[in-house]
């Protein structure tokens, strides 16, 4: 269930100031594109180019994949807990994003979910800080 209440106190909007952590905008190793901006402002302007792919109206157009990807994701947890299987819900959960986001920017799914344990070199790979 969907609570737009609570969206607000989630995810940032025009009303509230954040900065990136420095860790996660180091990630993808460029500090000169949006994703790897730090500051609030600058990450605002770089930001807006984008805005139109990430407006509400856009992620609903993705709904379909979105709602495949859930469903997915509910099979394989299912599936892994009735196995009795332990579960690492930090390596499913950046294997459930990398699939929805291969599936709308790159035109197929990494398949991630569907990989022992969730693939959890890509976990590492992603959210590890790198040593620059």
């Amino acid at each position: 269930m969907c609570d737009p209440e609570f969206y607000d106190s989630v995810y940032v909007g025009p009303t509230r100031r954040t900065e990136k952590w420095e860790y996660s905008a180091r990630m993808f190793g460029s500090a000169s594109a949006a994703v790897g901006t730090v500051g609030h402002e600058l990450h605002r302007i770089r930001r807006s180019a984008l805005n139109a792919c990430f407006s509400k109206r856009a992620i609903a157009n993705h709904e379909l994949i979105i709602q495949e990807a859930v469903k997915h994701a509910s099979e394989r947890l299912w599936d892994k807990g009735f196995r009795g299987g332990v579960i690492n819900l930090r390596n499913f959960s950046a294997a459930f994003t990398a699939d929805i986001i291969g599936r709308i920017a790159f035109g197929g799914s990494y398949s991630l979910l569907d990989k022992p344990d969730f693939e959890p070199e890509w976990y590492t790979l992603m959210m590890v800080p790198l040593i620059l």
